[in-house]
């Protein structure tokens, strides 16, 4: 495991690095709130309520983009935390750092179907307040292709997986097995003033689970319809869908609660600094 760590801190380096010197082109951050009664967990029968509270940054400098996103989950009491007193909280948050081809390169991409390609490098880190416990840790490589389209944003990526978590049950850390992930992301003006914006991600199955049980690939599907009710830096509102099957690579099939699987619509609000 420590040469592990050794192998990902060392691959991350020359990524930071970049990020430290470069100067800054544009950037987006904002406060948020997503909230819905019908999310699910597995092996569990109950809807669960939620409120998620958000921050998000996205930035573009000389080398290319970084994406930090950070959420911090409000669960009812049908989804308790360990010691049954409350509900359960959860932290979850990635960093994507991108570098551009047209950025570094002599000749930038000159292509009536593709903008621009990316190598990219994302860490994500979680802990829930569980019986469970997990403390999810993935590591993601890879690239991807931001295509020309007549207006907004379409991106195709795949990379690379490694992760490792923890089972609080069981009292153990545990690896999964590398695995491979693809997804394609949106974001589409409507209007002046509204946006259509979204992601399609498939994650091959990754093994065993800290149980011992064989895990399944995962599909996760987000569209959000988001309107300005001031300025472009200032409040938005909208309605989300969010949709998991076999939510956490858990198999839904031998879920005889269904809560692997998740299908529900979300309130959505924020504000852009």
């Amino acid at each position: 495991m420590k040469g592990n760590k050794g192998l990902i801190f060392l691959s991350l380096m020359p990524w930071l690095c970049m990020e430290a010197d470069a100067a800054q082109h544009w950037a987006d951050t904002s406060a948020g709130v997503r909230w819905s009664s019908s999310f699910r967990e597995p092996y569990n029968p109950e809807k669960v309520s939620k409120t998620i509270l958000n921050v998000t940054h996205v930035s573009q400098d000389d080398y290319g983009r970084n994406f930090l996103f950070m959420d911090y989950y409000i669960s009812g009491m049908e989804d308790p935390s360990k010691d049954n007193a409350t509900g359960a909280e959860e932290f979850y948050g990635l960093y994507r750092r991108t570098l551009s081809y047209n950025a570094l390169a002599k000749d930038p991409i000159d292509s009536s179907w593709v903008k621009d390609v990316h190598l990219s490098g994302r860490m994500d880190v979680g802990y829930e307040n569980t019986q469970l416990s997990p403390r999810p840790f993935k590591v993601r490589m890879g690239g991807l292709v931001d295509f020309k389209i007549p207006k907004g944003s379409l991106e195709w990526g795949l990379e690379g997986v490694y992760q490792k978590s923890y089972n609080g049950i069981t009292h153990r850390h545990f690896e999964f097995d590398p695995s491979f992930v693809t997804w394609m992301s949106w974001n589409y003006p409507v209007t002046k003033k509204s946006q259509f914006s979204g992601i399609l991600e498939y994650l091959e199955a990754i093994g065993e689970d800290g149980f011992g049980n064989d895990t399944k690939p995962l599909t996760i599907f987000r569209a959000n319809y988001i309107y300005d009710i001031g300025q472009p830096k200032g409040f938005k509102v909208g309605v989300g869908y969010e949709q998991f099957n076999n939510k956490y690579s858990s198999n839904n099939a031998a879920d005889p609660t269904n809560g692997s699987d998740q299908k529900t619509f979300v309130l959505l609000g924020s504000y852009h600094f």
